[in-house]
């Protein structure tokens, strides 16, 4: 088991929150069993989405409300023959999505 993690923020001066942000991470397929990848807990702001034990690709949404006005939809897999792990976060306004 080799558990990793990578942080990110808005800029302090940000005035809105992203509207889409992409991380994506090649990991080494030469050493690496991908077979054996798993997602683990996605932390947007004080929510934790947590995607079901054995997955490798994961779609769900965190709603920020009250503290922001804002939900948050999560899409995260990795692609196997390339070995890049994506994560995306759109933001999305509750009333119209």
């Amino acid at each position: 088991t080799i558990p990793y993690m990578i942080a990110f923020e808005n800029k302090p001066d940000a005035t809105l929150p992203a509207q889409t942000v992409v991380i994506t991470d090649p990991l080494d397929t030469a050493t690496l069993d991908l077979d054996t990848f798993e997602l683990g807990p996605i932390m947007i702001g004080n929510v934790t989405i947590t995607p079901p034990a054995g997955v490798a690709t994961f779609s769900g949404s965190a709603d920020l409300r009250p503290a922001l006005d804002v939900i948050v939809k999560v899409d995260a897999g990795l692609d196997p023959d390339t070995g890049i792990v994506t994560w995306l976060f759109t933001t999305l306004d509750p009333l119209t999505s």
